[in-house]
């Protein structure tokens, strides 16, 4: 049996999907070029997993470490968030979203000297949140919502909700670097 070569596939509710038997798949159309479907893939899993996300206001990633190489250069880890009260495991999307190697034990990603969950969550949450991130809005001390975008943010101060101290100090309520829009606990 050849190998088969996998393509990207768009349906006609707009899933976009990868498979190797697009004859399976009649009411829907490849994607051309190859890199033009990719991307369109990884947008279309960024879109679902920050669905995820802000369905359930979540921001802990929880990370698995699986395994690691002997030389401690590299380490294969998993990744889950809490969805409608169930462990969800997002290790796929995360490799989608931000390039790292999948293997069959999960995300495989390379360094040392440093706490690699916190990075494989800065850049997962970093591509997922690429334009920023609103913190959550406080008025008399109740939580209300989370600003939208950086002018959304101005216009809760405005109507006097308040934002707790963020990174470095910030109380604007956004963030421009998605990158610390989630936080990291290991299991």
């Amino acid at each position: 049996m050849a190998n088969r070569t996998s393509v990207f596939m768009q349906s006609t509710s707009g899933e976009v999907f990868e498979t190797s038997h697009p004859e399976y798949h009649k009411d829907s159309v490849q994607i051309t070029p190859q890199s033009k479907g990719k991307e369109m893939y990884r947008q279309y899993v960024i879109a679902n997993l920050r669905g995820i996300l802000e369905k359930n206001n979540t921001c802990t990633v929880y990370v698995s470490l699986r395994s690691h190489s002997s030389s401690g250069m590299s380490r294969v880890l998993r990744m889950y968030v809490v969805d409608d009260g169930c462990i969800r495991d997002i290790t796929y999307q995360a490799c989608v979203i931000t390039g790292y190697t999948q293997t069959d034990d999960g995300l495989r990603i390379g360094g040392c000297g440093m706490d690699m969950g916190f990075a494989a969550v800065y850049d997962l949450s970093r591509s997922v949140f690429a334009g920023g991130f609103g913190q959550m809005a406080y008025k008399n001390d109740k939580a209300h919502r989370r600003a939208k975008s950086a002018a959304d943010a101005k216009m809760l101060i405005q109507r006097g909700f308040t934002f707790k101290r963020a990174r470095n100090g910030d109380v604007s309520g956004w963030d421009a670097d998605g990158g610390y829009a989630l936080s990291h606990c290991w299991i």
